[in-house]
Formats: C-alpha cells, sequence, structure tokens
C-alpha cells in the first residue's frame, strides 16, 4: 500500500488514554474514563481554537496533607541513600506517613516499592504545582474526545489514512526503510513512529522494537496502572432527601475522595438526561487498587457491579440503588509511569533517548512513559511536539491549522 502517511491503531477507537462514553440513557454527558482535561498552560499549545472548554477545577481541602506533600518535595534532594520510595518516604515521615503518602499522593500496593525516590520525588512535585497553584484544567465541551475529532478531520485533509481495530505485529529495518507488518497489511516506511507505552511496545516483535525494548532507559520504565468506572443511575441519589438529611450530598463535579475501599474519586457529572438520569463517576483509582477491580472485571462486569454497589453503600453509608448501566475501563498497561530502583536516568537523557532511539535511523517514540515521570497528557503532547521537530522540522500546531 502507497500512502504519505497512515495511522494504524488496533482498538475499534482514536485517542489512546482519551477514552469518553456517553450511556443512551443520557447521551448529552460525556464520561471520561481515561484522560479528563488538559491543564490551561499546555491546551494553548494545541491551538484548537474550535473547541469550546469549561474550567474543573479539583478542589483540595486537607492542607495537613498538602503540606506533608511540600515537605517531602523540599527535602527531595535527600533522597540518594534510599533505593525506593517507600523506604524514602519511612525515613522523612515514618512507616504510617509513608502509608498515608501512599495512599493520597502515591500507588497502592506494592508499586511504591518498585519506583526510585527520584521519580517520585518528581511526579509529587508536578502534583503540587497543579495544587498549589490553581492550574486550571480544561475539559471541551464535549468531552476530550473532541479534540480528536478535531484531529482525525486534519490528517485526513492532508491525505492520510487511518486504520482501525488493525494492529502491529512487528516492525523490522529493510535498506534505507522500514517494513511494518500489520493484521491486514505489508507497510515500508521511510520513517516511523511508534506511539504505543512500554507494555504494548513489547508485545510488538521485530527487531526494531527489540533494539528499543533492550535499551536500559526502556527497562527501567515502571507502568502503574488505573482504573475508571461510571453508572447512570434513575436519578441523582446523592442529592436527595436522604443525602441533605444525612449531610452527605454531593454536587456536580464534587469530587468524594476515599483510600479505604478502592474506589478512590467517586463524582457526579454535570447535567440529567431526558428523563431526569444521572451520572456518576464511581471509581478512579490507580496501582493495587486498579489491579484488584482490573481482576474482577476479568471474571465478569456483573461482579464489579455487585461489588461497586457494596463499596458505594459503605461510602455513603446509605442504600444505594441499582445503576440503568455501567462502564469500566482499566489500564492494565500502566496510565503512570515512573523508575525502577536502582536506575539514575534524569528527564533530559531519557527525552533525548525517545527523540530518536535508535542512533542515526528515522525512528521517534512518542508517549509520556519516555517524556515524564507521572501521567499527564501535556506529556504526551509535549513528546510529540519533540518527535516532530525532531523528525520534521515541524511545530505541532501545523496538525491543526
Amino acid at each position: 500500500m502507497k500512502q504519505t502517511s497512515c495511522i494504524f491503531e488496533r482498538e475499534d477507537r482514536l485517542g489512546g488514554k482519551i477514552f469518553d462514553y456517553r450511556f443512551t440513557q443520557a447521551p448529552d454527558i460525556v464520561v471520561g474514563l481515561g484522560e479528563w482535561s488538559y491543564k490551561g498552560d499546555n491546551y494553548a499549545e494545541l491551538e484548537l481554537q474550535p473547541i469550546q472548554t469549561l474550567l474543573d477545577q479539583a478542589q483540595t481541602n486537607n492542607k495537613t496533607l498538602v503540606e506533608t506533600a511540600k515537605y517531602v518535595v523540599d527535602v527531595g534532594t535527600n533522597y540518594r541513600p534510599f533505593s525506593t520510595a517507600v523506604t524514602f518516604l519511612s525515613n522523612e515521615l515514618s512507616p504510617e506517613g509513608a502509608e498515608l503518602m501512599a495512599n493520597t499522593y502515591g500507588f497502592k500496593g506494592d508499586y511504591m516499592q518498585n519506583i526510585n525516590p527520584f521519580s517520585y520525588r518528581t511526579y509529587l512535585e508536578r502534583e503540587l504545582y497543579v495544587i498549589l497553584y490553581g492550574v486550571e484544567n480544561l475539559r471541551p465541551l464535549k468531552g476530550m474526545s473532541e479534540t480528536i475529532t478535531v484531529l482525525e478531520k486534519k490528517v485526513k485533509s492532508h491525505g492520510g489514512k487511518i486504520y482501525l481495530k488493525e494492529t502491529v505485529n512487528s516492525i523490522d529495518k529493510i535498506g534505507d526503510g522500514f517494513v511494518i507488518q500489520t493484521t491486514n497489511f505489508t507497510v515500508k516506511a521511510n520513517k516511523t513512529v511508534i506511539t504505543p507505552g512500554p507494555g504494548a511496545l513489547k508485545m510488538i516483535k521485530g527487531e526494531v522494537v527489540q533494539n528499543i525494548t533492550d535499551h536500559e532507559i526502556f527497562k527501567s520504565i515502571v507502568s502503574v496502572p488505573a482504573f475508571h468506572g461510571a453508572a447512570v443511575y434513575q436519578d441523582a441519589w446523592w442529592n436527595d432527601t436522604t443525602a441533605a438529611q444525612m449531610n452527605n450530598t454531593l454536587q456536580p463535579l464534587e469530587m468524594f475522595i476515599s483510600t479505604s475501599i478502592c474506589l478512590g474519586i467517586t463524582m457526579p457529572y454535570k447535567g440529567v438526561g431526558p428523563n431526569g438520569t444521572a451520572v456518576l463517576h464511581t471509581i478512579a483509582n490507580n496501582g493495587g487498587c486498579s489491579d484488584k477491580w482490573g481482576k474482577i472485571l476479568a471474571t465478569s462486569p456483573n461482579e464489579v457491579d455487585k461489588e461497586l454497589k457494596r463499596a458505594l453503600k459503605y461510602k455513603f453509608q446509605r442504600e444505594v440503588p441499582d445503576p440503568l448501566e455501567t462502564k469500566y475501563k482499566y489500564w492494565k498497561e500502566g496510565f503512570w509511569f515512573l523508575q525502577k530502583p536502582g536506575a539514575d536516568f534524569n528527564l533530559t537523557s531519557i527525552r533525548q533517548w525517545a527523540k530518536r532511539p535508535l542512533t542515526g535511523q528515522d525512528v521517534f517514540l512518542v508517549n509520556r512513559a519516555f517524556y515524564n515521570f507521572g501521567g499527564y497528557l501535556d506529556d504526551d503532547i509535549r513528546s510529540t511536539k519533540e518527535a516532530l521537530e525532531e523528525g520534521w522540522k515541524l511545530p505541532l500546531p501545523f496538525i491543526v491549522n
């Protein structure tokens, strides 16, 4: 096949970590089961003027925890004697303090033992910046996928082709170019941009990918999963008379955060469906809690429904009605990316390697995992910008002009 450019996506949709969903009972409410928003300073980089946005700012009302996190960042230069994030936190705070930080500004399960203090401190510093300086969260009115729709149209208008449900099986070097084998096609390419995260990339065969995954920087990356869930109900039971009597109401976009039952963030969406139906973001969690929900989901979504109802009943301390419909997404291959104990690659080295991981060859890695420690969408955007500048000498906005 011969095209100017081709995009192959193994899923039946574009967007990667952007995954919006609409319940038929509330079609105008866009549920975000992946990325929720852009940070204001980076949304401008996209220059997507046709898209209107709303501002959603999560409020943090636990000053003590914020001050503790700030202390950890301030003393973070003392991380070198410690191999893991949990030993570093235990020393600076206490074992109990380390557990509290893992639950609030970290990752449950064994993940804090699997990442080094440097990458955790870098991630935590970014989290604090968002909290302390009130960085705007900008979300398109029709959800994050509205951006993807605009970009898809631009790609096609420039003659590019997009193939969904088309898995890339292997990438090999042939002469001056590359041969990409997908489910249905054999493609010859002069330049190749590789966008999967570490987990998905390891499933692709061929010498090109093998040379990338064998690199020490690649091996140093630790992937942390996430899990999101949402449900549509006949009405907003979290804001009814019973909730008012219990002084336990939730307003739209108000976050109810808990750490004890692996629900994480529970948050009502704005708006109602045609018959007064309402949507609740039921689960937003990471690390070991995500793995717990993921294992249940692998058994059956109905089993998640049962466990979710029990958890919501405990969280709200009241009877909870059955939902009309639920939707779940387990980001098993990773949503957050940090660095393993013993590794000592700084971000400059990682980014320089990702721009051209195979010296002298036109192969480029684009993914947040190869740009920063954490899981922000703007790192994907900046990673894309660097690849475009490295391989085509073009700025990112050319895509949307």
